[in-house]
C-alpha cells in the first residue's frame, strides 16, 4: 500500500540577477607632465572599471609601444599591473620606466551577464627621462688652410688660428626641431658684448636638423661661420647654449674661449669685477687682471696712474705674477685651461690714498704681438647676468672704459639745513630745506624725525629723502606740529657713491599751536615772565611797606 497522505514535496528557490548595465571604463594617465602627452618621469596608465558583476578574465587592454623617432612598433612586455578590487570598482595601474611612446589603443570588458563595453579612444604618452645632450666643438685652420683642430671640444681654448668656427650639436629622442623654441644661444664678448646673428660683427650661425634613426635621436647641428681675423673680433667669449626637449627637460652648457690673432685678451676676477662695476670705493682692495693668449706670454709691465700722475709698479713688491700653461689648473679660475694665462695681483697698498686710479698692463707674446690691457681703447663690458660665480653684484650693467679705472674716496659727505634759525616755532607747520654734498659724488640723504631724543634712527622710517643732484640742490620738508610738547629731533643721514656715511647731530625743534606748551618750552618767555613776576613782587612789597609806615604815624 502506498501512503500518499504522508508524502511531502519540497521545492528549492533559485536566485538570479538581471543585469542590463554595461561596465563603465575610465582611463587616466599620470606622471610628471610638461605639455600635452609628454612626461619626464613616473608615467602610469590607470584603467578603472565600474561594474557590479565583474569578471576579471574578460578584461582585455591593448597596448602598443613605439620607438620615439622612427615610431617603429616594438615587442615590449607590458608590466604586470597593480590591481585593486573594492566593491564595484576595479582598477589596473601600469607603471612604465623606459623611454618609449606608449599607446593604449583599446580597453574591452564583458561582465558576467554578457554586457560588453569598449573604450577605443587612443590614449598616448611619451616618457622621456633623459636630458638633452649638448656638445660644443670647434674647428680651426692656419693661413694656408691646414687644419689645426677638427671638431675638438671647445672649453677654455685660446687660438690665434686664421680661421675659427664653433659648432653646437644638440641631440635628444624627444626634440621638436620643427620650431626654434627648443634651443637658445647667447654669445657674449668681454669687449664686444652680446653678439646675435644681426649684431653687425659678421658672426652668424646656421641650423641644420635631422633624424638619426639608428640611434633614435633628433639631432640639430648649429654651425658658426668663420670668426674673421680682425682686431675687433679678438676677444674672450662666453658661449652659452640651452636646450629643452618636449618633456620639459632642460640642459644648459657654457664654454669660454679666447681669440688672440692680435695679441692677448684680458678679463678680471670676481672682486675686481664688482669694484670696476661700482667704480667708487672706500675700501682699497687687491686688483686682479687675468691675461689670456694662445701664444706664450713673455713680457709684462704694469703702469698705475693716480690723479694723472703715472708710476710703474714693481714686480714682487707692488704686485705678483702667476703664469699658467696649457693643460694646467688656472690660478684665476681654478679650472684646467688650454691657453697661456698670467694673473696680475696688484696689492691694495698701492691704492691707500684717495684719488682716481687707472691700471694698464703692457705685454708681448711669443708670436711677437705687443699689446696693452687698454687694447686700443676698447671697453670691457660688465654683465651682472653673466657675472663670475658667487658674485654679489647688484648694480646695473655697464661698461668699463679701458684701461682699468676706479676711484678711492674715504671722506664722509656733509649735510646742512636751512630754515632752522630758531628752535621754536608757534605754527602748525614750518618749512625747511635739507642738503647733502660730497667732494666726489653724493648718492643720497635721508631725513628722520622723532619725538624721542634717544631714538635709534635704524629703527625709524625716513620722512623724506633726496638722491644725487637733488640732494645737492636741496629738498623741501615741512615739519608738522605734533601733539604733546611739539618737540621733534631732526637727523640727517647722507651717503656718497663710495659708501661713506655721515650721521648729523640731532637738531631739537618745537613746532606747536599750543600756547601753553610753547610758553613752557620758551626760555626767553619764561625769563621775561620771571623778571616781570619778580618786579611785581618788589612793587607789592614796597607798597605794603609804605602803607605800614603811614599807619605808624
Amino acid at each position: 500500500n502506498v501512503n500518499y497522505g504522508s508524502a511531502a514535496t519540497k521545492e528549492v528557490a533559485k536566485k538570479f540577477t538581471i543585469d542590463k548595465t554595461a561596465p563603465k571604463i575610465t582611463v587616466t594617465i599620470s606622471g610628471v607632465e610638461f605639455r600635452d602627452t609628454f612626461y619626464s618621469d613616473n608615467l602610469a596608465f590607470t584603467v578603472a572599471i565600474e561594474e557590479h558583476n565583474y569578471a576579471a578574465e574578460r578584461y582585455t587592454p591593448v597596448f602598443v609601444v613605439k620607438k620615439p623617432v622612427t615610431k617603429e612598433i616594438i615587442g615590449y612586455s607590458i608590466p604586470t599591473p597593480h590591481e585593486t578590487h573594492e566593491n564595484d570598482m576595479h582598477t589596473y595601474t601600469y607603471d612604465f620606466t623606459e623611454e618609449y611612446i606608449y599607446e593604449l589603443q583599446s580597453v574591452a570588458v564583458i561582465d558576467m551577464a554578457g554586457n560588453d563595453a569598449k573604450d577605443e579612444t587612443l590614449h598616448i604618452a611619451s616618457l622621456d627621462r633623459t636630458d638633452p645632450k649638448i656638445e660644443i666643438l670647434y674647428s680651426a685652420a692656419d693661413k694656408e688652410g691646414a687644419s689645426i683642430a677638427s671638431n675638438n671640444p671647445l672649453d677654455r681654448v685660446a687660438t690665434n688660428a686664421a680661421t675659427f668656427r664653433p659648432e653646437i650639436i644638440i641631440s635628444d629622442a624627444f626634440l621638436d626641431t620643427s620650431t626654434t623654441d627648443y634651443y637658445s644661444i647667447t654669445l657674449r664678448g668681454n669687449y664686444n658684448g652680446y653678439i646675435s646673428n644681426d649684431s653687425g660683427y659678421g658672426i652668424r650661425y646656421n641650423v641644420n636638423s635631422s633624424a638619426d634613426s639608428s640611434n633614435n635621436l633628433y639631432v640639430s647641428t648649429i654651425t658658426y661661420n668663420n670668426f674673421e681675423a680682425e682686431e675687433d673680433i679678438d676677444d674672450i667669449y662666453v658661449l652659452t647654449v640651452t636646450a629643452q626637449d618636449q618633456a620639459g627637460r632642460i640642459t644648459e652648457k657654457s664654454v669660454m674661449f679666447s681669440l688672440n690673432r692680435f695679441g692677448s685678451t684680458f678679463m678680471v676676477d670676481n672682486s675686481t669685477h664688482m669694484l670696476l662695476n661700482n667704480y667708487y670705493t672706500n675700501e682699497p682692495q687687491n686688483v686682479k687682471l687675468i691675461q689670456i693668449n694662445a701664444a706664450e706670454i713673455e713680457d709684462g709691465r704694469i703702469s698705475m696712474e693716480r690723479d694723472s700722475v703715472s708710476t710703474d709698479l714693481v714686480l714682487d713688491s707692488d704686485y705678483t705674477e702667476t703664469k699658467t700653461y696649457p693643460g694646467n689648473v688656472s690660478s684665476g679660475s681654478g679650472t684646467a685651461t688650454n691657453w697661456y694665462e698670467c694673473v696680475y695681483d696688484i696689492n691694495k697698498d698701492n691704492f691707500n690714498q684717495d684719488g682716481m686710479y687707472s691700471i694698464t698692463v703692457y705685454t708681448a707674446d711669443s708670436a711677437e704681438n705687443s699689446i696693452s690691457s687698454a687694447l686700443s681703447q676698447r671697453t670691457i663690458n660688465l654683465f651682472k647676468d653673466n657675472k663670475p660665480e658667487n658674485s654679489t653684484l647688484v648694480e646695473d650693467d655697464g661698461s668699463l672704459d679701458a684701461p682699468v679705472n676706479f676711484l678711492v674716496d674715504t671722506v664722509n659727505p656733509t649735510t646742512s639745513i636751512s630754515g632752522l634759525e630758531n628752535d621754536q616755532y608757534f605754527t602748525g607747520s614750518h618749512q625747511i630745506v635739507f642738503y647733502a654734498n660730497d667732494d666726489v659724488k653724493i648718492k643720497d640723504v635721508y631725513l628722520y624725525a622723532s619725538t624721542d631724543a634717544d631714538a635709534n634712527i635704524k629703527n625709524l622710517t625716513h620722512e623724506a629723502k633726496a638722491e644725487g643732484e637733488a640732494a645737492k640742490e636741496g629738498k623741501i620738508y615741512d615739519i608738522k606740529a605734533t601733539g604733546g610738547s611739539g618737540i621733534q629731533y631732526i637727523t640727517l643721514v647722507a651717503h656718497d657713491m663710495a659708501g661713506n656715511e655721515y650721521v648729523s647731530e640731532a637738531m631739537r625743534v618745537q613746532v606747536t599751536t599750543n600756547p601753553i606748551q610753547w610758553f613752557l618750552h620758551n626760555t626767553i618767555a619764561i625769563m621775561i615772565a620771571a623778571t616781570l613776576l619778580v618786579a611785581a613782587l618788589v612793587v607789592i612789597i614796597i607798597l605794603i611797606k609804605r602803607k605800614r609806615d603811614k599807619g605808624l604815624e
